[in-house]
């Protein structure tokens, strides 16, 4: 193919909400993003992503849908064609250690809100404190949720994962009205 046939024509960037971005060219686009977003449920691919996940790693899903455009929200998960799962690994810095060290050594409790995956989240919490009762909850199944019951599991969950801004407001403001 002619390079022309190569030069990009849209972006979607990244965005919390959507939890993926694209390349979009001539007639093919190029995506990279959350797996859970990406992949269908029934994927093959979705076991090595769990795999992974499981060990702390940091997980993102690259491949192609086959078409010059598509829309910029709802599911892409029946047109996404997987090319690669990248999994990568990225070291707790010693002062999150730490920080997380002298909570339990104070018997102070500590929640996480993260965009990573709930078990990628679990696996580092354990890895910093084994002992960590980790209660994950993750933000698809926050949004569905009555906003009493949302309330209710920002208490009882200390991991928050693929949480969007907005979840991460109502979580923290929940957190303080209740002096947590």
């Amino acid at each position: 193919l002619p390079l022309e046939d190569y030069k990009k024509v849209d972006e979607i960037p990244f965005s919390s909400e959507r939890k993926y971005s694209a390349c979009v060219y001539k007639d093919i686009t190029l995506v990279l993003g959350a797996p859970e977003i990406l992949l269908s449920k029934s994927s093959s691919v979705t076991k090595i992503v769990q795999d992974y996940t499981k060990q702390a790693y940091r997980v993102v899903a690259f491949g192609y849908i086959a078409e010059k455009f598509f829309e910029k929200s709802g599911d892409i998960s029946e047109k996404f064609h997987p090319l690669a799962i990248l999994a990568m690994d990225d070291p707790i810095r010693e002062e999150a250690k730490a920080t997380l060290s002298e909570l339990v050594k104070n018997n102070m409790e500590y929640r996480i809100i993260s965009g990573d995956s709930a078990d990628t989240v679990s696996a580092i919490a354990k890895k910093i404190n084994p002992s960590y009762p980790a209660n994950a909850i993750s933000g698809a199944d926050l949004d569905t949720l009555s906003d009493e019951l949302k309330e209710k599991a920002s208490l009882e969950h200390n991991i928050f994962a693929r949480i969007k801004p907005a979840q991460k407001q109502l979580i923290i403001h929940t957190l303080k009205k209740n002096k947590l």
